[in-house]
């Protein structure tokens, strides 16, 4: 497998927890090339370049808030000034909100998910992405949940499927560039920061979310084989699976079995109408 990427500058979002301090780290120590992470915590950051050793040197970070445009413009000026040349953007940094009905979320709730998800990926395409090299590009990681939308997750839903529709039309806009959409299943990062969960749920959610590191190192391995689409994890190739034989029952299928399943976190998804139907 050819290292396209060796000695070239890698910008990942959400660098410093799960997928992204994963590829991060896989990037630096494997692919041997320099990554400009991009985070809100500064010790999280600190911690990884002590983790890096002796090729901490490889590795540099920027602290800002992703869904800010401004934040991306300043951003694109400092890799001008710097004249820094990146090969690729990783769009990694994301939120997921707890699972809830739709009636549940506020509307500006909803706008801060659709603001990290996706019009940070926006904002990254509009300022960074032009500046990289000729062939290279971006890399956007969205979700199974693009696949086959699971209920309690609609804004989430919304903004991952957002992501996998506009890098599919950049795909075909800059045909001489690389753009890649990613689809990874349930992984067992802090992306469930938000989401309560009983010490039950913890256990029987754990049995079916991937580690960390595998999701990492398959998408680490997509990137250098510069895979343009690429589901990862067994759960997300169920969810392909199911929604390329049975667009609408494949979902109802889904959403069946996590009604039924006896976790908290899916309780009260499903609003019941007076008489008691759903």
């Amino acid at each position: 497998m050819k290292n396209w990427l060796k000695g070239k500058t890698i910008i990942i979002t959400g660098a410093s927890s799960g997928i992204g301090r994963e590829l991060a780290k896989l990037f630096v120590c494997k692919a041997e090339a320099k990554v400009i992470g991009i985070g809100r915590n500064e010790q999280k950051m600190k911690a990884l370049i002590e983790e890096l050793a002796d090729k901490q040197n490889n590795f540099t970070y920027q602290l800002f808030d992703v869904s800010s445009e401004e934040n991306w413009q300043n951003f694109a000026s400092y890799l001008q000034k710097e004249q820094i040349t990146p090969a690729l953007i990783i769009n990694n940094a994301g939120m997921m909100p707890p699972f809830e009905n739709f009636l549940n979320v506020s509307i500006e709730y909803g706008k801060k998910v659709m603001d990290t998800n996706f019009y940070s990926v926006v904002y990254a395409s509009k300022y960074v992405f032009p500046l990289t090299e000729e062939s290279g590009g971006e890399a956007n990681i969205a979700s199974s949940d693009a696949l086959l939308s699971v209920g309690g997750t609609n804004y989430y839903a919304a903004s991952k499927s957002a992501v996998k529709g506009f890098s599919q039309a950049l795909r075909y806009e800059f045909t001489h560039k690389y753009v890649a959409c990613i689809l990874p299943g349930f992984t067992d990062t802090n992306i469930f920061r938000d989401i309560e969960m009983s010490a039950k749920d913890k256990k029987r959610v754990s049995k079916i979310i991937s580690p960390v590191d595998k999701i990492a190192k398959k998408i680490y391995r997509a990137i250098l084989k510069r895979k343009k689409y690429k589901v990862v994890g067994w759960d997300a190739h169920a969810f392909s699976m199911l929604s390329r034989l049975m667009p609408s029952g494949g979902a109802k299928i889904v959403n069946g079995f996590l009604s039924k399943a006896k976790v908290d976190m899916f309780a009260g998804v499903q609003k019941k109408e007076p008489n008691g139907k759903k």
